[in-house]
């Protein structure tokens, strides 16, 4: 009965030991970890909020620029958008 006491007593010191060894090491890296996160998280936070805070003063003055317009002639006609290039490839005039 004694052997068995100290045996569930070795035990119990065993359990503890590994125990506070999870908690100083193990936890504090996971804690390391979501503090590193934590802070990327808040200065991408910040960046975007000075870039609202960017967006707010520039945009009362938005509606108040010419707004651009394509010449109609230059428009797909399935997909209304402007051509970029004019010309076509390999058109003698632009050295192709």
């Amino acid at each position: 009965l004694s052997e068995a006491n100290l045996t569930i007593s070795d035990l119990l010191d065993r359990a503890n030991r590994e125990l506070e060894q999870f908690k100083n090491y193990e936890l504090a890296k996971v804690k390391e970890q979501f503090a590193a996160r934590i802070e990327e998280l808040e200065r991408k936070n910040r960046m975007l909020m000075d870039e609202v805070t960017l967006a707010d003063e520039v945009a009362p003055h938005i509606p108040v620029l010419n707004p651009l317009v394509a010449d109609r002639s230059k428009l797909c006609a399935s997909c209304r958008k402007a051509f970029v290039f004019e010309g076509t490839h390999g058109d003698e005039d632009n050295g192709g």
